[in-house]
């Protein structure tokens, strides 16, 4: 008899083998032999088979599996039936648990299914409801973790950009909001230019994450001179906005800034300033790349990591980066494309999420029936 129970993630095969020697029709229960399929459809979850009798099946939860993908070691469990015979089990498990006379092995080999995917067989041919129950907690003891973790991987772009054009009074403040460009490093004219960009990290990753790894990409689109500059990344220390003012031509100069534009002396024009103009940074540099020609470059570092971490933890601390370039020379500023433009900034984090296992439930006894 082949019995599917489900979950929300989980789906799990339950199959005894029909008895050669029956003379009913259909997959009927052989009184003696047992046996049971259990395929774990995804490494977060797992249903096990506590107790299977002749011709019915007590499924429990009995809490969340480890990444069955891994190598499972062998186990030895005595059985208490020294004459049992090995029988093999008519499914074609990557994954078997084997009970002869003497000892119950747990082997293991790579689902060609799947991935996440791994499949148990528990074979005897007189297995009692106490050697199959010892055979699944000694599964699930060995690979059951008080968290159980999984890698994901994300893509986002900013949640907002803008660049800091450096104040001239001739020109007053200029910002560029929704333009399709921000600049790092310094004019022809000698003037500076700083990028800024925000993630929103809290909104796109589950609470209580790890960081483990993290890329900004960004396409440089128009350069001066093809020379290779350093284009550093340093961690914003205030908060910052972005109004509605759109720069024209190149976008090199900026347009007039509107209400809540951030600026080289504003952090919210035209109220609320920076503390040092040019925008309030983190010495510390996050990462650094050396920007030459037009075309894609990638920022990767420790130090990104932790301020991903930093801003996932504590998401009111998220002010985003500001990009600097190289500001002794002249001639040295690079202009990369923002979100608005059709290959906008990505930051690619790599994570790993935990959540906590569900305590495996004590066995009870069937009580037999008094007469």
């Amino acid at each position: 008899m082949t019995k599917r129970l489900s979950s929300s993630r989980t789906f799990i095969f339950l199959a005894a083998p029909s008895c050669k020697n029956s003379d009913r029709q259909g997959p009927e229960v052989c009184p003696s032999r047992k046996a049971a399929v259990l395929c774990a459809a995804t490494s977060r979850e797992l249903l096990l088979l506590l107790n299977y009798q002749q011709n019915r099946s007590d499924v429990r939860n009995a809490g969340r599996s480890c990444d069955l993908t891994a190598t499972m070691a062998h186990k030895h469990i005595d059985t208490s039936k020294s004459d049992a015979k090995t029988n093999r089990d008519s499914e074609s498990s990557p994954c078997e648990i084997r009970a002869d006379h003497r000892r119950v092995i747990l082997r293991n080999f790579r689902s060609a299914c799947s991935p996440r995917r791994v499949t148990f067989s528990l074979c005897s041919p007189i297995m009692s409801s106490k050697t199959l129950l010892a055979a699944a907690v000694a599964a699930v003891i060995s690979y059951a973790g008080a968290g159980v973790a999984s890698a994901d991987i994300i893509n986002i772009t900013p949640s907002k950009d803008n660049t800091l054009y450096q104040y001239d009074p001739a020109d007053g403040d200029t910002s560029n909001a929704l333009g399709f460009h921000l600049f790092a490093g310094k004019t022809g004219m000698g003037e500076l230019r700083r990028g800024v960009l925000a993630f929103n990290i809290a909104g796109s990753i589950p609470a209580g994450s790890t960081i483990t790894d993290v890329t900004l990409s960004m396409n440089m689109s128009r350069t001066p001179i093809s020379v290779a500059y350093p284009v550093e990344l340093h961690k914003l220390l205030a908060d910052w906005g972005e109004g509605t003012s759109q720069a024209s031509g190149e976008e090199g100069d900026g347009a007039p800034a509107t209400p809540n534009d951030a600026t080289w002396r504003h952090r919210f024009f035209d109220t609320i300033f920076w503390a040092a103009e040019g925008g309030d940074f983190s010495a510390t540099v996050s990462a650094s790349q050396s920007v030459g020609v037009v075309g894609p470059y990638t920022w990767s570092s420790q130090q990104m990591v932790a301020d991903v971490q930093d801003w996932l933890d504590n998401p009111a601390g998220n002010f985003g980066w500001l990009v600097l370039g190289l500001e002794k020379p002249t001639m040295t500023v690079k202009r990369f494309d923002t979100r608005e433009s059709a290959n906008p900034p990505v930051l690619t984090i790599e994570y790993a999420s935990s959540s906590r296992a569900t305590p495996l439930p004590r066995p009870r006894p069937t009580p037999r029936p008094r007469p």
